[in-house]
């Protein structure tokens, strides 16, 4: 259940309860028809279209789940095995990848706004977080191999992340907003 302009909207049930999970399993289904598609598993047949646009509503698809990790994740795999798994030529993935620089910078160079009205305020809003949040992430990690650098072999066992933390900080509160 969420609300949306004041109306209360029920998601549907089933395979995908969490948005998030959803959009890691776009990207793995994504990056597989790419593979698949760029080593030429469709040349000739019909099916190659059918595939390339169900590569294209994935990721039309994929943006509306806010995954940005699974955005960036498929995003990435998926340059990464056109260029590298394919049967094109040299002067092919040169025009490739000449592109897409053509394209990063265009979307650099335009004003902050422009793209706003293209996707739902909730993409919007996750991706302006995305510098906070990486910070946040980032300082976990940093916490979490103190743990592992501390016990390498033993850990500090399941369950025990918050007594860590309050013993070996024990000033904090509110750790993260996390609690």
């Amino acid at each position: 259940l969420s609300w949306s302009m004041g109306r209360e909207i029920w998601r549907a049930g089933g395979f995908f309860q969490d948005p998030q999970k959803a959009g890691a399993f776009l990207a793995s289904v994504i990056a597989f028809l790419v593979v698949l598609a760029a080593r030429g598993h469709f040349a000739g047949s019909r099916l190659r279209w059918l595939v390339w646009a169900a590569i294209a509503i994935g990721f039309a698809a994929i943006l509306t789940t806010i995954a940005r990790t699974a955005i960036v994740a498929c995003l990435a795999v998926c340059s990464i095995m056109l260029l590298a798994f394919n049967r094109w030529g040299g002067v092919a993935k040169l025009l490739i990848v000449s592109g897409l620089v053509v394209l990063g910078l265009l979307i650099a160079i335009l004003p902050s706004g422009a793209l706003q009205g293209l996707v739902p305020d909730a993409v919007t809003t996750r991706f302006e977080r995305l510098g906070v949040e990486f910070l946040i992430r980032l300082q976990i990690w940093i916490d979490t191999w103190e743990m592992f650098a501390e016990r390498p072999l033993t850990g500090i066992g399941p369950g025990t992340f918050q007594s860590y933390l309050i013993d070996t900080r024990p000033g904090m509160a509110g750790y993260y907003g996390i609690g």
